[in-house]
């Protein structure tokens, strides 16, 4: 997270060119506080992220309660983000 702040004329300088949608990068630690920062970068920017949330990888099995749980917890610290667009799962699926 060390480049955020060398992102920042980056950012503004796109979303101010109607790009307005960030997407994970390589290497992407899916940590909630790594992605908190980078939604509250985008908003303050005019854009929005897809987030890649660790935790979906680490939930039990969705169709269980305890998977649920998880689920639920992970929507609710997304849900009311203004920087938040939605949530990216996967890339190129085996």
């Amino acid at each position: 997270m060390r480049l955020l702040p060398r992102l920042v004329p980056a950012l503004s300088a796109l979303a101010g060119a109607g790009l307005n949608v960030l997407l994970p990068a390589w290497g992407d630690s899916g940590r909630l506080q790594d992605n908190r920062r980078r939604t509250t970068l985008a908003a303050a920017n005019g854009a929005r992220c897809l987030a890649w949330d660790l935790r979906f990888d680490l939930a039990p099995d969705l169709t269980q309660p305890a998977g649920q749980a998880m689920l639920d917890l992970i929507v609710a610290d997304y849900r009311d983000d203004p920087g938040f667009l939605g949530y990216y799962f996967t890339d190129e699926p085996q």
